[in-house]
């Protein structure tokens, strides 16, 4: 299968049913011929408003550096200092074939 075939097949696939057990195969994949970024521009101070906006741009961003990407949630659990714990979800891009420079770039662009 090629990337550009990957790509397509995985742009099909809803952000949410994308676990992390195929992330993992994924990245076994974009990583052993490609390379990939990940990058998210929300942060946790921010309104949902905000990061969608910051999401919007960093999309924008990616495409004129001439990159597609495929959309993804990272989600972990969180303790919070009273010991609840709550589950934290991110909007997040795939960026397949993106060199270091341009993530560290962008990475620090949103950071």
């Amino acid at each position: 299968m090629t990337m550009d075939e990957l790509i397509e097949v995985l742009q099909e696939v809803p952000p949410e049913i994308i676990t992390e057990a195929t992330i993992n195969r994924i990245f076994q994949h974009l990583n052993a011929e490609y390379g990939f970024a990940i990058l998210s521009a929300s942060r946790d101070g921010n309104t949902p408003a905000e990061n969608n906006r910051l999401s919007d741009m960093l999309a924008e961003d990616i495409r004129s550096m001439g990159y597609g990407f495929l959309k993804a949630w990272g989600s972990w659990e969180e303790t919070r200092p009273d010991g609840t714990k709550i589950e934290v979800r991110e909007a997040s891009f795939i960026v397949p074939k993106m060199t270091a420079k341009d993530a560290l770039t962008l990475g620090h662009k949103y950071n």
